[in-house]
C-alpha cells in the first residue's frame, strides 16, 4: 500500500514502518530511552518487517522480544493495537522483566 503525500511523493507503509523502527533502536542505542516499541504490526507485516528489524538490532548491538499480547495504555488504544503485534528494542535485559512486571500490575 502507498500514499501520496501533499507533494504527490509516494510513501510505501513497510519502508516507512522499517525508518520508524531504524529510528526508535538508535534512540535505544544513544541510551535516550531504556525501551522502545516498534509501530503496530499486523501479523503479516510482521512476516516482511521482522527479519529487517532483527537486522537493524544487530546493527546497533541491541535485543529485541516480540510482544503479542500488547499491554493497552493511553498510548496505545484497543481499537489501535486490536490484532496487532509489536517488537520490543532495549539493551538490558533487566528493562524487559521490568515491562513484563508492570503488564503483571496493570493487568491486576
Amino acid at each position: 500500500m502507498q500514499n501520496k503525500s501533499p507533494s504527490g511523493f509516494k510513501v510505501e507503509r513497510i519502508s516507512f514502518q522499517l525508518g520508524m523502527i531504524n529510528c526508535f533502536v538508535e534512540m535505544v542505542a544513544c541510551g535516550v530511552k531504556k525501551l522502545a516499541l516498534s509501530p503496530p504490526l499486523s501479523p503479516e507485516d510482521y512476516v516482511t518487517i521482522g527479519p529487517l528489524s532483527d537486522k537493524i538490532v544487530k546493527r546497533f548491538h541491541l535485543k529485541s522480544h516480540l510482544e503479542k499480547s500488547l499491554m493497552i495504555t493511553d498510548l496505545q488504544a484497543d481499537d489501535f493495537t486490536k490484532g496487532k503485534w509489536n517488537i520490543l528494542y532495549y539493551e538490558d535485559e533487566s528493562v524487559l522483566q521490568a515491562y513484563f512486571k508492570l503488564k503483571e500490575k496493570k493487568a491486576a
